[in-house]
Order: structure tokens, then sequence, then C-alpha cells
């Protein structure tokens, strides 16, 4: 079945009064597309999360999620030149609940700036809601190894 769009957003006609967005320009005629079954892109834009952790042993650091929203990827970007001497330097990504998004990612590099991305992630546990923390537990084993990096997600809005 084909829809037409009813609304005359892209016309040069004044809105009429209704429901208001951030600039006080009424979208009813919006909100009635999304209503009859049109979906508004600004809903579902993909959005990244990022949280910068220094060297630190073993610890939890959380990311509060905005709104609701699924994980799309999981990478981490080295942010210092430190090397990890017995390669089990790592991270992971949890929900809530503290069950894995990711796998757990190896952060064994010396190179600033290299990106590791997670080998996999668990479709069931991406969905967080919103107000839920995102738990990073970063692993570090030995005093002079050197776990700090960024880590990014990319998630979409649901």
């Amino acid at each position: 079945m084909r829809r037409t769009l009813s609304s005359k957003s892209f016309s040069t006609q004044k809105p009429p009064v209704g429901k208001e967005n951030r600039d006080n320009k009424a979208l009813d005629d919006l909100y009635g597309d999304i209503d009859a079954g049109f979906q508004a892109m600004e809903l579902y834009t993909p959005v990244v999360l990022s949280k910068t952790h220094a060297n630190h042993a073993t610890e939890t650091v959380t990311i509060t999620a905005p709104f609701d929203l699924t994980v799309l990827d999981v990478y981490v970007v080295k942010t210092t030149a430190i090397a990890d001497n017995n390669g089990i330097n790592k991270l992971q990504v949890k929900n809530a609940a503290g069950s894995a998004i990711s796998d757990e990612i190896s952060i064994r590099t010396t190179v600033v700036g290299a990106i590791v991305r997670a080998a996999s992630y668990t479709v069931a546990n991406a969905n967080v809601d919103k107000a839920a923390d995102i738990q990073i537990t970063f692993t570090r084993a030995h005093a002079n190894d050197d776990n700090a990096a960024t880590v990014y997600l990319s998630c979409i809005r649901r």
C-alpha cells in the first residue's frame, strides 16, 4: 500500500497552531504523518556515546543512557603508548543487568590512536533503557601495564 504525505511541511505555508518543537514552530502536519505511519528520521538518528578511562587497576565505569537505545558497535581508541606485557588487559561492555553486550576486547597495543573493535556482541543484550547504566569493565593485570583508552558506543535510538 502506497501512502501519500499529507503534510505541507516543506511549503511556504505557515503551519497551524499545535504541537511545538524547540524552535516553537508548529509541527501538526509532521505529527499527522507520523500518526499515519511515517517515521520521523530524528527519532532514529545514530548516536555515539563515549567514556575516557585513565590508567587504573581493574574497575567498572558507567555511561548513563540518555534515552532508550540499542548498541550497534563498540570500539576502543588507545590513549597511551605503554604496552600490555602479558596480553590480558581488556575491557567489556555490559548492560545494566551485567549481561555482556560485547565480547572481551583486548587493548594490548603500544600505538596511541590504535582502534580496536569488538569481534562480536550479543544482540539480545544490546537494548538499553533510558537512564540505565551501561557498564564498561576494564581489566588490568599488572601495575606496570596501561589500559588507558576511550571507549565509543555506536547506538541508535529506539
